[in-house]
């Protein structure tokens, strides 16, 4: 782990100090820092990182309540929003609605599609080792069909002919 210089505020206090004051439009991390480089000058490295540690650990407090209470009322007022919606507009809150669930089903269908396509012969040992053959087979009324099974020939032909088929193993 590499130590941060002496002239930078320490790392974890710096990265707490944005992580509290990120929703500030006018942030006051800028003057934090100034007066970091100030007690440096005037006190020395140690005394100025223990001043910072200090200041953001005292701001922490603060910052999380300002923070939760904040929160609390935007959840409270869009949830006002919300029911104000679906008095005045049902049908519209109803469409908005169905069309969310079948979103949401529709996501959670192709995602549980790809990943059964994913695991497929995955419980095999070696499974990144298996490939599927395809045997293509033109019927009399010249209908292409596809099949995914294969004769035991195919096999002794690609163990003898291609040098990346491996033998399987004995048991």
């Amino acid at each position: 782990m590499t130590k941060s210089s002496p002239d930078r505020p320490p790392r974890i206090s710096a990265v707490l100090l944005a992580w509290l004051l990120h929703d500030d439009w006018q942030t006051p991390a800028g003057d934090f820092e100034e007066a970091f480089h100030h007690r440096i000058e005037r006190d020395g490295v140690r005394a100025a990182r223990r001043w910072y540690r200090w200041q953001v650990l005292r701001l922490v407090p603060d910052r999380l309540t300002e923070k939760l209470i904040w929160n609390s009322a935007m959840f409270v007022t869009n949830l006002k929003i919300s029911v104000r919606t679906l008095r005045r507009n049902p049908g519209f809150a109803a469409i908005n609605m169905g069309g969310l669930a079948v979103g949401l089903a529709a996501c959670i269908l192709i995602m549980l599609f790809i990943k059964d396509e994913l695991s497929f012969d995955a419980f095999h040992p070696n499974s990144d080792q298996i490939v599927r053959v395809v045997e293509e087979f033109m019927g009399g009324d010249g209908v292409e069909q596809h099949f995914g099974y294969s004769r035991v020939p195919l096999a002794n032909a690609a163990l003898e002919q291609i040098p990346e088929v491996l033998a399987p193993a004995a048991d």
